[in-house]
């Protein structure tokens, strides 16, 4: 709830930045940190796939950011949607090509690294 405070001028309200974003990331960080029982602990597949993507999405973010920014400029349609539908836009924009580049281009990459630097008898399993 306290989220969108932070664009558009956060609506009116004037909320001070310790509430609008350090007790938030206080709560989220202390209630990971503080959980006990963390073996057990087991997240979906998606999260699985944008942690393994998130490199390639901080990449991906800005050159997505600045097309849609273009796209909207020049398509009319664009330039009436709200603010907040704008940006849930955006940033599904940039979290999907983030994780389609992830697998196209850094994935193989990796591999292909990998296969240049460590021998074939010594390789894991895994890979």
């Amino acid at each position: 709830m306290l989220a969108p405070s932070a664009f558009h001028d956060g609506y009116g309200w004037q909320i001070p930045r310790l509430w609008k974003f350090g007790v938030p990331a206080f709560l989220i960080i202390g209630g990971s940190v503080l959980r006990r029982d963390v073996e057990s602990l087991r997240f979906s597949s998606v999260l699985g796939v944008l942690g393994d993507a998130s490199y390639s999405i901080y990449l991906m973010h800005v050159v997505v950011f600045l097309l849609c920014q273009t796209g909207r400029l020049r398509l009319h349609f664009l330039q009436t949607l709200p603010f907040d539908v704008y940006f849930l836009l955006l940033s599904g924009c940039a979290v999907a090509i983030g994780v389609v580049f992830h697998f196209v281009a850094e994935k193989p990459l990796i591999r292909y690294c990998r296969n240049l630097v460590e021998p074939r008898a010594k390789r894991p399993v895994y890979a």
